[in-house]
């Protein structure tokens, strides 16, 4: 009896760790979605100016009475692994409906992206598993025949807070613009 159950015990184990895997492996997905018109305000350099870019776009959304419905976004034009922090080009982001006169420093843009890959993510946004979870976007989207097809964006689905140990946690749905390779 008590190697049944042990038994069971090991394969019980062994069945949570094959969904985990599983779940790794099925974490990205290809969505559809229509393009939308969002204000923008634009950055160049540090991430680390997140708090005064989004202070900024909600300071303006509400001065020129956007609504802030929908959750908020990053887009991010480099790789900041191989680009110059002073260098990097990214945006913070409102979703706008329809065409919309906008006052500086609130820029009107457009998503033109129908097709991206797309991965959830909780946690620390300086930690590896960050990293990591990029990394798996992004064989994902090799080992499927896709290629990147524009910026990244980043859907912040909670507000940013700091942890324990003064690192900004949340969770974002990292989108990948993607076209089908040649």
């Amino acid at each position: 009896m008590k190697k049944t159950v042990c038994l069971l015990a090991v394969l019980l184990v062994f069945q949570v760790v094959m969904a985990q895997e599983a779940a790794k492996t099925e974490s990205v997905t290809l969505k559809t979605v229509e393009p939308f018109f969002y204000a923008a305000v634009e950055m160049t350099g540090t991430y680390d100016e997140h708090t005064t870019a989004f202070s900024s776009l909600y300071e303006q959304a509400g001065a020129q009475s956007l609504d802030m419905q929908q959750a908020p976004f990053g887009v991010y034009y480099n790789n900041p692994s191989s680009t110059p922090t002073e260098e990097l080009k990214w945006e913070v982001c409102l979703t706008v409906s329809g065409e919309k006169e906008l006052k500086a420093p609130l820029k009107l843009k457009k998503w033109d992206f129908t097709q991206v890959a797309s991965r959830m993510y909780t946690g620390s946004y300086s930690s590896e598993e960050f990293g990591n979870a990029y990394m798996e976007l992004f064989t994902w989207i090799q080992s499927n025949g896709y290629v990147p097809a524009g910026p990244m964006m980043e859907k912040f689905l909670t507000n940013p807070e700091q942890n324990t140990d003064g690192e900004w946690v949340g969770t974002v749905e990292m989108c990948q613009p993607v076209l089908k390779a040649q």
